[in-house]
């Protein structure tokens, strides 16, 4: 789904492209894996020689090339004649400050996109799925929500009909308040000394961290914070401010998506992108759990955030 609108319906939905992304992202967790823990430090320009890992993700990447040529190389001859496509690619393209970027260049910056989107995507809808399967009745009213909003929108999903679905939007963020991806998030690098009022000061180029996962567990920030409230976000919008507290909004107290202007640009896409999966995936299968399974399930998905990042 992603890379349908990353590549463009032709090229992001052919067999071949989808299977090239899935090894990608497989061989490239991979080689961070065995690189890091086989080539640490100065032994790290040996990996492209040695670690099969690390040669996998090249030899991928000149597949991604052969690829993505052709559909490159008409893009900028259409553009050059004034058309434009709205994809990612068009969109990388019309980016580059210096002129077409070269093939390899591309290939890197759609490989970033598919990190940096695909394996959050998929885990954080994952995670919703494991949540509504642990609360049924929360389950059949979001499901009860998708026919509302459906039958009053027809059956093509829009953005409009997609912010209707406000109780699986709440449901969505609560799952990804209690499991965030990663226990830190707003990656920074201070340029002067800070002092706080308490004296306390942070060095200049100083690397820091906030930890998401303590936030979003502060109760003084979200009352009884150790529970699953599937209503929480949607009250507070009802309640606060109805143009606030949608999935994709970031906060100094919901900093999942990162903060300021550097917070994550594709988290609106992302919350249609998990609604739409969530969708396809509840209208079309009956999900559950065999009960001699359940407990150790629910258990694992806990340290899901851990074992993803």
């Amino acid at each position: 789904m992603a890379h349908r609108a990353f590549a463009g319906p032709d090229l992001g939905t052919s067999q071949e492209w989808v299977d090239t992304v899935r090894d990608y992202l497989q061989r490239t967790n991979d080689a961070i894996v065995s690189s890091n823990l086989f080539f640490p430090g100065p032994l790290g320009y040996l990996a492209p020689y040695i670690d099969p890992n690390v040669r996998a993700v090249a030899r991928i990447k000149l597949r991604f090339a052969e690829l993505l040529k052709p559909t490159y190389e008409q893009r900028l001859m259409v553009g050059r004649n004034g058309k434009e496509e709205t994809d990612g690619l068009d969109w990388l393209i019309t980016a580059a400050k210096k002129g077409p970027k070269t093939i390899d260049g591309m290939v890197n910056d759609l490989g970033f996109l598919t990190i940096a989107s695909v394996e959050t995507t998929a885990s954080t809808t994952l995670n919703i799925i494991y949540d509504l399967l642990d609360r049924p009745d929360d389950y059949k009213k979001i499901l009860d929500e998708i026919k509302t909003v459906q039958d009053a929108n027809g059956t093509r999903w829009t953005k409009k009909a997609l912010d209707e679905l406000e109780l699986l939007d709440s449901f969505m963020k609560e799952s990804q308040r209690l499991r965030p991806l990663g226990m830190g998030a707003v990656h920074r690098s201070t340029k002067v000394d800070y002092t706080f009022k308490d004296g306390f000061t942070i060095p200049a180029d100083t690397q820091i961290l906030f930890p998401t996962h303590e936030i979003c567990h502060d109760d003084d920030f979200y009352p009884d914070a150790a529970t699953f409230d599937a209503e929480r976000f949607l009250r507070m919008r009802r309640t606060i401010d109805r143009n606030k507290f949608q999935f994709s909004y970031i906060s100094d107290q919901y900093i999942t998506f990162g903060a300021g202007s550097h917070a994550c640009p594709g988290r609106a896409f992302a919350s249609a992108e998990i609604k739409l999966m969530l969708i396809h995936i509840l209208q079309r299968w009956e999900i559950r759990i065999p009960d001699a399974k359940a407990d150790l399930l629910f258990k694992e998905k806990e340290s899901w955030r851990a074992a993803c990042h």
